[in-house]
């Protein structure tokens, strides 16, 4: 119990403020007020650097020099092309010994890469056709089945890295093989 000769306590001056102090001033309505624009232009260089030419430097016409002692990317993709006519003939389904035959002699004469490696791929693919006329008649035999899936395996997975070897502008020599062809 409180002495009656006790002081009061202050009153609050606000009345029916519930004990919750005055709600804070809502914050100004709308965007602030643009930045002023940088100055236009780059900024002055240091001293020291030398001037700056405007664009690009001049382009010489036409394509860059060959390299000496390389044959040119035109011999290589027929070089390619021989070596990879029989992967896409067979996918084709089509008699893959034309294909290195019309490159040795379309491309033959001008292009001595090109030529040596239709010449390779020609002589493989005689080897591969001798394989499958051996095979077929073994396919009574249950032998003949795995013989001609192994000489249509070897034959693409040849041809792939041979195609490789004449991207590197090689000549690749394919392993038993008989050269018929020179």
């Amino acid at each position: 119990m409180r002495d009656v000769t006790e002081p009061m306590p202050p009153e609050d001056p606000t009345p029916d403020a519930g004990g919750y102090p005055p709600p804070p001033a809502p914050p100004p309505q709308g965007y602030p007020p643009p930045a002023p624009p940088p100055s236009a232009g780059y900024p002055p260089q240091a001293p020291g650097y030398p001037p700056q030419a405007p664009g690009y430097p001049p382009q010489q016409p036409g394509y860059p020099p060959q390299q000496p002692g390389y044959p040119p990317q035109e011999d290589v993709t027929w070089s390619v092309l021989a070596h990879l006519t029989m992967p896409i003939s067979l996918a084709i389904g089509l008699t893959f010994i034309f294909g290195p035959l019309l490159i040795m002699l379309i491309a033959g004469p001008q292009k001595p890469l090109a030529r040596a490696n239709a010449v390779e791929a020609l002589n493989f693919q005689l080897t591969m056709l001798i394989g499958i006329i051996v095979s077929i008649p073994l396919l009574f035999v249950i032998i003949g089945f795995f013989t001609l899936l192994a000489i249509v395996v070897a034959g693409i997975v040849l041809s792939i890295l041979a195609a490789v070897a004449a991207s590197r502008r090689e000549v690749y020599r394919y392993p038993m093989t008989i050269r018929m062809v020179s």
